[in-house]
């Protein structure tokens, strides 16, 4: 997404100065500080919107409402791997599922619609859990800047 549409600004939940809005299409906004997001198709209430009450129960349950826009924890796909959010003893908490490679013994597991394999899926087995969202993107960018310093050094 073009910088230029950007900003950051306070989030209405968390009020930390990590909420990120993207202007143009669906004006996204999200908040690097708690982990919640919203958009244009999340306007107005809970119980009106169509496009919330679609949603997995627990992200209905997760769901907060704040100047008029819904609020929904995140599910980010990352070039490493996922984090969600989960429910562990009826408590939220954030996960992070690491993209691992897919060995020849269970390739068969993941087959294409074309019958070509995946390469790569996330490690649910082995998920890391954080208690906050801030905690897991600053875990995440460590290990991410370990392993490029380490891949820069090889070279």
């Amino acid at each position: 997404m073009n910088e230029d549409m950007k900003i950051v600004i306070n989030c209405p939940l968390c009020k930390e100065k990590e909420l990120q809005v993207y202007k143009g299409g669906k004006n996204l906004m999200q908040c690097i500080g708690c982990g919640y997001s919203t958009s244009d198709d999340l306007n107005g209430s809970m119980k009106e919107s169509e496009t919330f009450n679609n949603l997995d129960e627990n992200m209905k349950r997760w769901g907060k409402e704040s100047q008029g826009q819904i609020w929904i924890p995140s599910v980010v796909n990352l070039p490493v791997g996922l984090l969600y959010p989960a429910d562990e003893k009826n408590k939220m908490k954030w996960f992070f599922a690491p993209l691992v490679d897919i060995n020849e013994d269970e390739k068969d597991g993941y087959k294409k619609e074309d019958g070509t394999h995946y390469t790569k899926r996330y490690d649910m087995e082995n998920q890391i859990d954080f208690d906050t969202f801030k905690q897991a993107i600053f875990e995440i960018n460590t290990i991410l800047s370990l392993r490029n310093k380490s891949h820069a050094e090889k070279e």
